[in-house]
């Protein structure tokens, strides 16, 4: 359905929800203010304001007459401003124009490759920490069990561990790339040999140093699959556009996974939910590298700045933006650019490394608004996209 708009009234609110009442469906909220200009309310979703009902600073008289008026609005964050109160909903605006966001994905191919479940690199045994610390810990690729898409990214005794299974393709170097190229985040994946035949899953994220595409799958199936598994990825995604907006690059999602991200374009501009906002100051290792979706790391060393960015609870999986880099050929620093990313592997003891976002949006302009949504995860994507994971069933014996 088109996005319906209409003239409300002459006066703008933005209202700070604080809780949701469950038992009538009304939002209740407080710090309303008023603007003059004239609103226009886009009539979708299902959640309806009562006025009335929030706890709002005063209004003028010829504005009370509308404070009971029950309408019909879209949720939207506030992205300028930092909120640290908990419960926390948001910051919901609604005098803005709200579309939906246009793609070429009905002219996308959809192809198959085929790669294998990667041996933990490991190039040497001691590694020696940021803190001058020698260390012994396991590395990315393999299978791992313990360490799920929707995990914490710190605190793991291991050094860019990746969640669930590592694939590759080493053939030869051009097979190694198309696989690691052509495989798109949230792309259908299903295991093609060994005892977890038939399993499905899909792509979490790519890791390119090591030109992994890592992979989930239900627990059940993880258990079953052994090293140097073949697996097939249903690639669909590449030459990915969006239609309306020629100067973000899009690259290597599931444009499925990516319609259910409820990206809204709002005056101009796209409001993208996202887990958290790296700022540019914390990016290290694969800066300056002119790999096209490649990942790039962000330092986690500073604990206490990491809280104060609001980035301490961020998930393997998560959706998060990069402000001021531009990642379209390769990350560089560009005030005003943005670029938005999946976490692929958690925190690292060495210096210049942490956990490593690979990015499918970038651009060099002012184009791409964070809405912050502690959920953005693509494990979540992608069951909305294509349904739950399910295990296969166990074989009679």
């Amino acid at each position: 359905m088109g996005v319906q708009t209409r003239n409300i009234y002459t006066n703008t609110y933005y209202c700070k929800i604080t809780r949701v009442n469950t038992i009538n469906g009304l939002l209740v909220g407080h710090r309303m203010r008023s603007a003059s200009t004239t609103i226009k309310t886009a009539a979708i979703g299902t959640t309806t304001l009562d006025v009335a009902r929030a706890r709002v600073a005063p209004l003028h008289a010829k504005d009370a007459a509308h404070a009971a008026i029950q309408t019909t609005i879209r949720m939207l964050y506030c992205p300028h401003l930092r909120i640290n109160e908990r419960p926390y909903c948001g910051w919901m605006q609604y005098d803005k124009e709200v579309n939906e966001v246009r793609t070429n994905q009905d002219k996308l191919v959809r192809a198959l490759v085929s790669g294998t479940v990667r041996h933990t690199t490991h190039p040497r045994v001691w590694s020696v920490g940021r803190d001058g610390v020698p260390n012994m810990l396991d590395g990315c690729g393999g299978i791992i069990y313990n360490v799920r898409v929707g995990d914490s990214v710190y605190d793991w005794a291991a050094d860019h561990v990746e969640p669930g299974a590592s694939t590759g393709n080493y053939t030869d170097d051009m097979v190694r790339i198309s696989y690691y190229f052509l495989s798109c985040m949230g792309n259908r994946v299903e295991v093609i040999g060994g005892k977890a035949e038939g399993a499905v899953g899909y792509v979490v994220a790519k890791h390119a140093g090591v030109f992994h595409v890592v992979v989930d799958l239900h627990e059940q199936d993880l258990k079953k699959m052994r090293l140097n598994d073949p697996v097939q990825v249903e690639v669909y995604g590449t030459g990915l556009q969006l239609l309306d907006y020629p100067d973000i690059l899009v690259t290597s999602i599931d444009p499925l996974c990516l319609e259910k991200m409820n990206i809204q374009e709002v005056d101009g501009n796209l409001h993208i939910p996202v887990a958290g906002v790296v700022p540019a100051e914390l990016l290290g290792s694969g800066m300056g590298s002119d790999r096209p979706m490649g990942d790039v790391d962000f330092m986690a060393s500073d604990r206490d700045y990491i809280k104060e960015c609001g980035l301490e609870e961020l998930k393997l999986g998560d959706v998060v933006m990069l402000k001021d880099i531009d990642c379209r050929y390769g990350p560089s620093f560009k005030r005003g650019a943005a670029s938005v990313g999946i976490i692929v592997h958690g925190d690292s003891p060495k210096s210049g490394h942490g956990p490593g976002v690979t990015t499918f949006m970038a651009t060099a302009a002012p184009l791409l608004v964070p809405v912050i949504d502690k959920t953005a995860n693509i494990s979540k994507y992608h069951r909305l996209a294509y349904g739950d994971l399910k295990p296969l069933p166990d074989k009679a014996e």
